[in-house]
This record gives structure tokens, sequence and C-alpha cells, in this order.
């Protein structure tokens, strides 16, 4: 993405103003540098364009209450991360329900109509999580459930970036001791 400055900061207050002109700078200063971002993630031209699109409606939605707390730039990232994360749920989706079951019979994939299993470990783990005190489940969660970086996390959260590390430090080792 191209290198956020101060200046992003003033625009998207402006545009959560209600000043159109502002927002339109803004998307022209970082449009190409989101579609070069998703496109170093594998994404076409077509899908990085809806991805780049759906990261600036994010931005427009956020704008009237946007606080700079945290540089835009990384603001930035965590919306058009949230926006990819989306685009490939919804795509998983798609291709799921684009495959249709009636084409394998029983005798060729069995597990398709077999009861879904009950993963227990997987309960035991959300389960666990859920005993954590939020400071340590927001920071947990945000790291392994929505795959935000540390620094993204500090930003989101409003809190310095030790305090990140901590937290998930001591989450993990709560989680640990509660699932031996």
């Amino acid at each position: 993405m191209s290198e956020p400055s101060p200046a992003s900061e003033t625009l998207l207050l402006a545009a959560g103003r209600g000043e159109g002109a502002a927002f339109e700078q803004l998307v022209d200063l970082h449009e190409s540098g989101l579609l070069a971002r998703f496109r170093a993630q594998g994404l076409d031209e077509a899908a990085a364009r809806d991805c780049a699109q759906e990261t600036f409606l994010r931005l427009h939605r956020a704008a009237p209450g946007y606080e700079p707390r945290a540089p835009f730039g990384a603001f930035l990232a965590l919306l058009a991360r949230n926006a990819l994360a989306d685009w490939r749920r919804r795509r998983g989706r798609r291709e799921a329900r684009e495959t249709p079951l009636e084409s394998a019979t029983q005798a060729e994939r069995p597990e398709l109509l077999a009861p879904p299993r009950l993963d227990v470990e997987r309960l035991d783990l959300v389960a666990a999580i859920g005993r954590l005190p939020d400071t340590l489940r927001q920071v947990v969660a945000l790291r392994y459930g929505r795959g935000l970086a540390l620094a993204e996390i500090a930003a989101q959260l409003d809190i310095p970036l030790g305090t990140v590390k901590s937290r998930l430090h001591h989450g993990l080792r709560r989680l640990r001791e509660d699932l031996s």
C-alpha cells in the first residue's frame, strides 16, 4: 500500500464530517496500494478490485466514528485483512454450493451421507477460551480467530504492544494448563 501519512488521517476525519471530496482523495491515494496488496495475496484483478471496494466501503462506514489512536496505515491494513478474509470465506461457501452432493453416490463417498462427527477437542478448546478473562480472551481471539498481527491487535484494542504480548502469553499458558 502507499505510504500512509497524517494527511490520510486528516482526510478520513473530514470524510467523517461528510466531506465527500476528502473520501475521494483517500481512495485516490490508497487504491493502487490496496490492489497491489490483494494481488500479492494471489487474487486475480477482479477479486482484488472486489476486496479493495469492500475495504473502502468499510472505511467509509467507519469514517464518522474514526479517532486516530493508531496510524492510519494500521487501520486501513486491518480493514483490508478483514475484507480479504470475508471474501475468502464467501468464496469457500460459493464453491461448496457449486459442488453437487448428488454427483457422488454413497458407494463412492459414504462420508458425505454420514452424520457429522462431534469434534470433542475443538469443543474443549472453545470452552477453555470461554473461561479466559475478557482481557486475555480478546487478544487470543484476535490473534488466532481473526489472524491479526500483534501491532494490529494493539491498535484495535488501543493498548501498548507489550501488553498485547503479555496477554497473549498468559492466555496461551492458561489454555495449555486448562487443556492438559
